[in-house]
Parts: structure tokens; sequence; C-alpha cells
């Protein structure tokens, strides 16, 4: 992805929005994975961090490494949870799909 890093890293301004952000991210993770609520927030967005690591410096290893250390922080019923609401979704969609189906193969 040279492309995209070197339009980052030709641009002053997002590379300084980058930079500050990457330091607040860094500085407040110890503080947010304390809070049950803002666990999964924080998760999330370290995730989306390292996923910027792997694409912009090609740092792959380190980038995946971090991803599965930031899985560890969540216990298993953040985990069931989203199981179930993405087990919902597609059911919703798949329940949706048929209903076209049938409506199309009526008329």
């Amino acid at each position: 992805m040279p492309q995209i890093a070197s339009l980052i890293y030709g641009n002053p301004f997002i590379l300084t929005i980058g930079t500050i952000s990457a330091i607040i991210i860094q500085i407040a993770f110890p503080f947010l994975i304390l809070n049950n609520w803002a666990r999964g927030i924080t998760v999330i967005i370290m995730v989306m961090f390292h996923l910027g690591i792997m694409v912009m410096m090609g740092l792959f290893s380190f980038g995946l490494t971090m991803i599965f250390l930031d899985a560890l922080i969540l216990n298993d019923n953040y985990y069931r949870r989203f199981y179930n609401r993405l087990r919902n979704l597609l059911n919703t969609f798949k329940e949706k799909k048929e209903k076209r189906v049938a409506a199309k193969s009526v008329s």
C-alpha cells in the first residue's frame, strides 16, 4: 500500500492528526479498558489502530500479534453477545431475502 502511505506522509495535516490521535489512544487505553462500557469500543479502536500499522508501515506480523492480544482483553460474554447479535442480524437478512423471493414467485 505505498500509494496510500505516500498520500498520508505527504500531507502534513493528516500526518499531524494521525500522530496526535495515536498518542491520545495509547495514553487513554489503560484507563478505558478499566471501564466495562468502554472496553468493547476501546478494543475496536485498537484493532483499527493496528490495522493501520499493518497497512501503512507493512508490519503485518506485529499488527496481527497486537490484534490477537487486544482481543484477549474481552471476556467470553462479549464474544457471546457479539455472536448472538451477528446471528440475529444474518437471520433477519435471510428472512427478508426469503420474503422477497416468495413475493417474486407469487407474482
